[in-house]
């Protein structure tokens, strides 16, 4: 791999800083295939931008700002949801 997994997860949080949009975010990173090291990363800075030392908002932002967006890919719809496992 040309860029390390250091790097490839610093992209993931580079990208937390530049919207407010979690879905945007998330389908951003998500497409940086073939490494998952950005999708790390910026879930990584969203949680560490959450703030919150409570377990039940944690798994709240997770479970309904994270995990919840569709995608078409190669004709089978998927979500991050699965991804979050």
């Amino acid at each position: 791999m040309l860029l390390g997994s250091k790097l490839l997860h610093e992209v993931g949080s580079f990208v937390v800083g530049k919207s407010d949009n979690i879905e945007y975010i998330i389908q951003v990173v998500s497409d940086m295939a073939p490494s998952n090291a950005p999708l790390h990363g910026a879930v990584w800075q969203l949680l560490a931008n959450l703030n919150s030392t409570d377990k039940d908002v944690l798994f709240d932002f997770i479970e309904n700002e994270i995990c919840t967006m569709d995608k078409e890919y190669n004709g089978n719809t998927t979500s991050t949801y699965e991804n979050c496992m």
